[in-house]
């Protein structure tokens, strides 16, 4: 009796297996079908009963890839091709293993890239949002595959088509900053454009030069537009530190714990500083190592990196809650 009590336990567990095999096996021969949905329920029924396996995550997130670009060429609504790449991205941690798989999510996310080109924005503000989407997702598409042509081809030429139109725009704003000098926000308009044009021709000299004068001001200058911002009144560079004036504000109706550990001085070979603490306690007006920002307060104080002159710095960086990061950029 213990016998044949072993055995049917034995079979039990074989199904199981089985089971689990089979809707592998089901979902791959759905896939190549390009039968995306019902590829989808196989990967993630699969993946209910073997949540440790890691192997199925890529062929998730391809099969919700497939299905969004699907979705868009039936509705042409950008949603359902952005809401499958969100779903995708849950599964992909890790990455991709095979290099094919790779292949084909740069492939889908030039697609994706391309949906977002072709989609009509309802404002300035989704159209600004589509054109950023369209240029990250080509990066991606890159970034996973570098010998995507479509991509590069495409990246290339919005580049060469978006450069003028940035910097005049830019210009533009530059130029209204330098005669009213009471509204500082034009000089952060004139940043995002002329940031853009440098971007997309990296080796114009007007561009670099317009963009480096306005960052001289931008540096100094608060932005309304987050919750908390920071900027750089003045600072001094000696052989050993930079000693930097810096300023906080609260534009929110909530409390904000701010902490010095979170602040990062970027150079531009990537080489990260973090604030001297006991170096900044020691300043005749040290800025707090922590403080709660009440709203609307503003806090004024010094800070000292430690800095060797090796590299220039680019960036001041606050990593802020949710993976926020908000940025000052240096001349």
């Amino acid at each position: 009796m213990k016998h044949i009590l072993s055995f049917l336990f034995f079979l039990f567990l074989f199904s199981l297996l089985q089971c689990g095999g089979s809707k592998l096996e089901e979902g791959d021969m759905q896939f190549s079908k390009g039968n995306y949905i019902h590829a989808l329920n196989n990967y993630l029924a699969y993946k209910k009963e073997n949540k440790q396996d890691k192997s199925v995550n890529p062929r998730i997130a391809l099969a919700y890839m497939n299905r969004g670009n699907e979705l868009y060429k039936k509705t042409h609504n950008i949603e359902t091709f952005s809401g499958n790449f969100e779903k995708a991205n849950k599964f992909l941690d890790e990455g991709f293993t095979m290099p094919e798989q790779k292949k084909q999510y740069s492939d889908l996310l030039y697609k994706l890239a391309l949906a977002y080109r072709e989609s009509k924005p309802q404002n300035e503000i989704q159209e600004e949002q589509f054109f950023n989407n369209t240029l990250d997702y080509l990066g991606m598409a890159l970034d996973n595959n570098e010998n995507n042509q479509k991509a590069d081809s495409l990246l290339n030429h919005i580049y060469d088509e978006n450069f003028q139109k940035m910097f005049d725009k830019g210009l533009m704003f530059y130029k209204r900053a330098k005669k009213e000098r009471n509204n500082p926000d034009l000089y952060l308009s004139a940043e995002r454009y002329l940031a853009k044009a440098v971007e997309f021709n990296s080796g114009n000299k007007d561009a670099q030069k317009y963009l480096a004068d306005t960052r001289k001001q931008t540096l100094g200058i608060l932005q309304s537009n987050f919750p908390f911002s920071f900027c750089v009144p003045g600072y001094k560079i000696t052989p050993k530190s930079i000693f930097i004036d810096f300023t906080i504000q609260n534009f929110s109706s909530d409390k904000i714990e701010f902490s010095l550990e979170n602040l990062e001085l970027v150079t531009i070979m990537g080489d990260v500083l973090k604030v001297d603490l006991k170096k900044t306690a020691e300043l005749e007006q040290a800025f707090p190592a922590k403080t709660t920002l009440e709203p609307r307060k503003q806090i004024d104080g010094q800070i000292v990196f430690n800095y060797g002159l090796k590299d220039k710095i680019e960036t001041l960086n606050y990593n802020y809650k949710d993976d926020t990061i908000i940025t000052k950029y240096f001349p």
